[in-house]
């Protein structure tokens, strides 16, 4: 996105920058890392795409051990 939408005030939302660059070694190491079973990810709950809006109760809630995947 560059810089902030137009009607992000009218909604109290708030814009920041922030930049990335792409490290194919670092993802590359982190795919060996998954290969050899030393890397995860916990998934606390797999819900559907439709329950976006209850998968974000809950993770507002806290205390999820894992992260929310929403699935088509």
């Amino acid at each position: 996105m560059l810089g902030e939408p137009e009607g992000a005030k009218k909604y109290d939302i708030r814009v920041e920058a922030f930049m990335a660059q792409p490290d194919a070694t670092r993802l590359h190491q982190l795919a060996d890392d998954v290969a050899r079973d030393e890397f995860s990810i916990p998934i606390a709950r797999t819900m559907k795409l439709q329950e976006i809006q209850e998968a974000h109760r809950i993770f507002e809630r806290g205390g999820l051990a894992g992260k929310i995947v929403l699935i088509p």
